[in-house]
């Protein structure tokens, strides 16, 4: 699904949505709008693999001025083939955080799906290895059961290097390699060719009628077998 939106008067289509990326703003600011350039990245990546128009959604890039930034929330959740919820102490004391991978989990448990949650673990958070903790929060519990991306290696940074730049890219491979079971049509599909002429339905042979002996023929055969029959009692009489 694509959408259409209206931007200083001219019309434009925007990308589907291939991911939502759920962070705090706080985190964000505190690596100096990394996560956002993270982001960038990792659309760019997306759309450079799969050939396809693929946006990574943030809300700050994606919501317009004017916009009801709930509905817009919702509706790029329900449109999104995967979550990134990118993992700090802050983020499970975020309720928006919160909201967005309750909302997810459930659509992905509703799909029979467990597999579309993908996890970076920005800053370390003792929480996820805290029994007692996970116990009292389901989402805690749930993101510790993941097979999580640790990149806490990064986080003091404030600009791309090249192995942050690395581990980006291979996320956006994995992203393309799943979204082809997830949703096969996401890639370009191409224009199919079209059905040849319907073919004319084959004329039976027919027949040529027959034609029907002439009267003068007729009359001749009838003579000659008379002839014969009389020849025929001739001879024993």
């Amino acid at each position: 699904m694509y959408n259409e939106a209206i931007v200083n008067g001219d019309r434009r289509v925007t990308a589907r949505t291939i991911a939502f990326f759920s962070y705090t703003r706080r985190d964000d600011r505190f690596c100096g709008a990394l996560l956002s350039t993270i982001r960038q990245t990792l659309e760019d990546a997306v759309c450079t693999y799969s050939g396809a128009s693929l946006e990574v959604f943030q809300d700050t890039d994606d919501i317009m001025g004017g916009e009801d930034w709930r509905a817009s929330l919702e509706k790029a959740l329900s449109e999104a083939l995967f979550l990134i919820p990118i993992i700090t102490p802050s983020f499970f004391n975020s309720d928006p955080c919160r909201m967005e991978l309750k909302r997810f989990c459930d659509k992905a448990e509703a799909m029979g799906r467990d597999d579309l949650v993908l996890p970076v673990v920005w800053v370390e958070t003792p929480s996820l290895r805290d029994e007692s903790a996970r116990a009292q929060d389901e989402l805690l519990d749930f993101i510790e059961r993941r097979n999580w991306i640790d990149w806490s290696r990064h986080h003091s940074l404030a600009q791309m290097t090249y192995d942050l730049r690395s581990d980006v890219l291979t996320l956006a491979r994995d992203l393309v390699q799943r979204s082809s079971a997830a949703a096969p049509a996401i890639r370009p599909t191409p224009p199919k060719s079209p059905p040849p002429p319907p073919q004319a339905a084959p004329i039976a042979a027919s027949r040529p009628p027959s034609t029907p002996p002439s009267p003068a023929r007729s009359s001749r055969s009838a003579l000659a077998a008379m002839k014969r029959r009389s020849k025929s009692r001739n001879r024993w009489s």
